[in-house]
């Protein structure tokens, strides 16, 4: 079972890097997409929905529409789900860690599982938000780019935002990985 998980999680961050190295938000948008199926799927047979591939298709299709509407870009709306959304992490869900679930033939249950539905929508939506305004992706420019130069340079490409990061981490952790202590100032 853990070998198996393991597996997973390499194969998931493998995908997650060349996400990020594309700096495309197409790319990111189509796997958010299916990411959010897999889990509503995932929670509707933990709710023990009856169609659980019927739950998945409405959370995704929510998704889809919001993402075609191009929800995430527009500030005020986003950080309205995401208040939304964190409220009810706080009120419902993390209660319900320590009274435990409605019983799963019930109302409360299904209440329960739509809740959990529309939070996760709405932490999809936020990612790929994120992603939107992070500093990966070319951002536009107020004023119209000027003419390009007929021939131009190669540049090595570099990578940007949350890829750049990641790559300083990894370049750092073999210098530090020497089993002595490492101030913050040193590594700096």
């Amino acid at each position: 079972m853990l070998r198996t998980r393991v597996i997973t999680a390499v194969i998931l961050l493998v995908v997650l890097l060349a996400l990020l190295a594309s700096n495309s938000i197409l790319a990111v948008a189509v796997a958010a997409g299916v990411f959010l199926a897999a889990a509503s799927w995932e929670a509707a047979r933990l709710f023990k929905s009856r169609q659980p591939i019927v739950v998945a298709a409405f959370w995704t299709i929510l998704f889809a529409v919001a993402v075609g509407r191009e929800a995430y870009v527009t500030p005020r709306p986003l950080q309205t789900l995401m208040m939304i959304c964190g409220l009810i992490w706080l009120i419902r869900l993390a209660p319900a860690l320590k009274v435990g679930l409605p019983p799963l033939d019930g109302l409360g249950n299904k209440l329960l599982g739509g809740i959990y539905g529309v939070a996760i929508l709405g932490c999809f939506v936020a990612i790929l938000a994120l992603y939107a305004h992070s500093a990966s992706l070319p951002q536009p420019s107020a004023s119209p780019p000027a003419a390009a130069p007929k021939k131009r340079a190669r540049v090595a490409w570099e990578p940007r935002g949350a890829a750049a990061q990641f790559r300083r981490i990894l370049l750092v952790v073999p210098q530090i990985a020497d089993g002595d202590e490492h101030s913050l100032h040193d590594v700096a």
